[in-house]
């Protein structure tokens, strides 16, 4: 019998000392659409006065924080699609070195999140500048290739904005015989434009062997 309870009473005390299961607290309920506007203006206020701070490069920081909380905490206000292309601009044009990665990351989400977007166009356009101002000629020629599949399939040029940016990527790629092709299509078609200016000198360069 004795032996039975010094069994009895260690079990005893660890079923004692097992915690009890703390209740759990009920999820926060999401913003209303409302709501998140709100807030959003309100944060988007407290960034122009951030600006007043002091000298700009010094504040990058602070400003890539408070339109992340915005891009983050308020997705569906539309100062979060504003706050996209401030921060894009900020990423590209402002930091030394670019952040190219954040921004690029910044714009595949932009995309998923928004693809009807009206500032789709704007925010497109300060990614491919960007390449073709750096030279990043992978990254730029991946961005043009959906709109020359587009061409090719249709045979219709509106703008020769797209095969000329195509074009400069296959020239810095050291693609001469594609580069020359593009760059004839878009004199032929589009003789007044600048890229047509830009597009003879080109010309010249392939014709004296290459890249100048």
């Amino acid at each position: 019998m004795k032996k039975l309870l010094l069994y009895i009473i260690p079990v005893f005390l660890f079923a004692c000392a097992v915690p009890l299961k703390k209740e759990e607290k009920p999820l926060p309920q999401p913003l209303s659409k409302e709501e998140q506007e709100k807030r959003a203006l309100e944060a988007f206020n407290a960034i122009l006065e951030i600006t007043e701070k002091g000298p700009r490069h010094e504040i990058l920081p602070e400003l890539e924080k408070a339109y992340l909380e915005i891009i983050n905490n308020y997705p569906e206000a539309p100062l979060a699609q504003e706050s996209y292309l401030r921060l894009l601009l900020i990423y590209t044009k402002e930091f030394v070195p670019p952040k190219t990665e954040e921004a690029e990351k910044l714009y595949r989400e932009f995309q998923m999140r928004y693809p009807d977007s009206p500032f789709k166009k704007e925010i497109e356009n300060t990614m491919v500048r960007f390449y073709y101002t750096h030279k990043l000629w992978d990254r730029l020629l991946t961005s043009q290739i959906p709109y020359i599949k587009e061409y090719i399939k249709t045979g219709d040029l509106k703008t020769p904005v797209h095969l000329f940016y195509y074009s400069e990527a296959k020239f810095g790629l050291g693609d001469l015989k594609e580069a020359e092709k593009g760059f004839r299509t878009i004199i032929t078609l589009f003789p007044q434009s600048s890229e047509a200016v830009v597009s003879k000198k080109r010309l010249e360069d392939i014709l004296k062997g290459g890249q100048q």
